[in-house]
């Protein structure tokens, strides 16, 4: 019982982890973004 609580919880912390790269990518490409808008003034 207490190894699909285990399970669980690596799951949830691997989901979290996948979320926030891709949060973070897309930031990271919208930055890119604004500095080449930047660079062409």
């Amino acid at each position: 019982m207490s190894l699909n609580f285990l399970f669980a919880a690596y799951t949830l912390i691997w989901l979290a982890l996948c979320v926030y790269l891709l949060r973070l990518g897309r930031k990271i490409k919208t930055m890119e973004k604004e500095i080449e808008q930047l660079q062409e003034r």
